[in-house]
């Protein structure tokens, strides 16, 4: 098999390694592939996190769940309705940049990030978030997110971390907090009414937080 076709094989189906025994001669254990699912694979390595005893991972037309059996799982559908959720927002992924895609498993919020590059972007721009507990989405623009760092202290306090394109490293959810205080709601208009012979009124509306 050339190495094109050996690709094209890696993104349209997944293998298990299979323990064989170990070799009468050499004692050496082999291991042979043997493929569980066909019709779908990875596209990019990075993209790959364990959650909940099954491998996270995105795919040719999205994200789904593999556990080790054909019973493959497409997380974006929904379960009540059948309607895949995410497919424009998947479709907008550049296809020659996707290897480069990146995840992370932000465990105390109980979400998978997924940094991708848009159409026309060569960086990772928008990072596709799954908050798998309770299987809702997000999409957050303007994330230049090229690697992730999960990071875990003696006290088990998770970081989470991303690097940019320059190098530069961030910490997510650190800065711009009240810290732990109420946070303050207002409204911000634009101006109206100046230098017109005009009677306008205006509602006003009560921000209740």
């Amino acid at each position: 098999m050339s190495p094109a076709a050996a690709d094209s094989a890696r993104r349209d189906s997944i293998w298990l390694m299979v323990n064989g025994g170990a070799n009468a001669e050499t004692g050496v254990t082999h291991y042979y592939p043997r493929k569980v699912v066909s019709g779908v694979g990875c596209v990019s390595n990075a993209s790959v996190r364990q959650i909940r005893n099954r491998l996270i991972f995105l795919s040719e037309d999205g994200l789904y769940a593999f556990d080790g059996t054909p019973n493959i799982k497409k997380v974006t559908v929904d379960q009540e309705t059948g309607v895949d959720r995410l497919p424009l927002t998947v479709a907008t992924i550049n296809r020659a940049r996707r290897k480069f895609c990146a995840a992370a498993h932000w465990r105390k919020y109980r979400c998978y990030l997924l940094a991708v590059p848009t159409n026309g972007s060569v960086v990772n721009d928008k990072v596709i978030v799954w908050e798998y507990e309770k299987d809702r989405w997000w999409v957050w623009d303007n994330i230049e997110a090229q690697t992730w760092l999960e990071d875990e202290g003696v006290g088990d306090d998770e970081r989470l971390l991303f690097g940019d394109s320059s190098g530069r490293l961030y910490e997510i959810g650190a800065g711009q907090t009240d810290d732990g205080a109420a946070i303050a709601s207002y409204a911000t208009t634009q101006r109206f009414g100046y230098g017109q012979n005009a009677t306008l009124r205006a509602r006003a509306v009560d921000l209740l937080t």
